[in-house]
């Protein structure tokens, strides 16, 4: 009865994840476009296309970039308030329950908000820095401060997320092995060098790892903050919205960087593949064809107007 109850536990992550992922990664071999039923195999093209162009491999030194800023300032102000929170035993509870405010909100709002803050016109940053005689910057549209600019917001969102976790691993730390290296004379660099550091090390690789899975997938900070408008963007977008951007603005003609890059972004949205077959390519076929017989009409209709005048 035992390994029945597991069932559900094994199948539902297999169709879920498993399948939705091998499917995406099946379609990057081919030539599948939204508005083209048809599927052919084409091999490794997707993939060539992509590494042949230069704004993929710069999004991605920019992704990397993106993501040691952020993780870097996430970890040193989450370890520092772990530390405060440690030492001051009064009120701990009351911040304790303030850190976790920017948690408890949605990364799109948080990002809004801070874009109206930012603002050249009117931002209470901008505003602030007046008083001591600093000109408005544009902190979300100048690529020499925008990538700076969003690793902070983005630590912002997630520093609490690290503090919690460094603060539980330094309130359940013994408290033998420090009374130990105090009598023995032991200074607080070398009780955190040798005790502190290596029982909270775990704790940090896993706080690390979680923020980089996630710290690599960003796209609605980025997106609520800049829009990807201009080409300003280009210059400092990570891989999720320099990639899934020009898909979106050019259509279904210029998708080709999506393919390949489906297996890796886009993977649930094949979750059903006959149902998307079935009901969503022949709905956009037909808009499709009607959008283009609506402008051979009008092409048409303007040719005989020009031919009467």
């Amino acid at each position: 009865m035992k390994k029945w109850i597991m069932i559900p536990a094994i199948i539902i992550p297999i169709l879920v994840g498993v399948v939705p992922f091998g499917w995406g990664v099946y379609l990057s071999f081919t030539d599948w476009r939204l508005a083209n039923p048809g599927i052919s195999f084409i091999g490794f093209e997707n993939y060539l296309f992509l590494f042949q162009d230069r704004n993929f491999w710069k999004a991605v030194l920019i992704s990397f970039e993106y993501v040691g800023l952020a993780i870097s300032i996430e970890l040193c102000l989450g370890a520092l308030i772990a530390h405060l929170l440690t030492k001051n035993r009064r009120g701990q509870w009351f911040f304790r329950s303030i850190i976790v405010i920017p948690l408890t909100v949605a990364p799109v709002l948080l990002a809004l908000m801070w874009k109206l803050m930012l603002s050249t016109s009117g931002g209470v940053v901008n505003y602030l820095l007046g008083f001591i005689g600093i000109q408005p910057v544009a902190w979300l549209a100048n690529p020499s401060v925008a990538l700076s600019t969003l690793a902070f917001i983005d630590a912002y969102i997630y520093t609490p997320f690290i503090a919690l976790i460094l603060f539980a691993g330094l309130q359940n730390l013994p408290h033998d092995p420090y009374e130990a290296a105090l009598v023995d004379g032991a200074s607080g660099w070398d009780c955190f060098r040798y005790i502190t550091w290596p029982l909270m090390r775990p704790l940090v690789l896993v706080s690390i790892m979680l923020r980089l899975v996630v710290s690599f997938k960003i796209f609605d900070t980025f997106y609520s903050t800049t829009g990807g408008t201009g080409q300003c963007h280009y210059q400092f977008a990570p891989l999720g919205l320099s990639q899934c951007l020009p898909v979106r603005r050019h259509g279904l003609r210029h998708g080709r960087c999506g393919n390949s890059l489906r297996c890796h972004l886009f993977p649930h949205l094949h979750f059903c593949p006959y149902v998307e077959r079935s009901y969503i390519l022949p709905v956009v076929y037909r808009r499709e064809v009607k959008i283009a017989s609506r402008e051979y009409a009008c092409d048409n209709k303007a040719n005989l107007m020009m031919g009467g005048v």
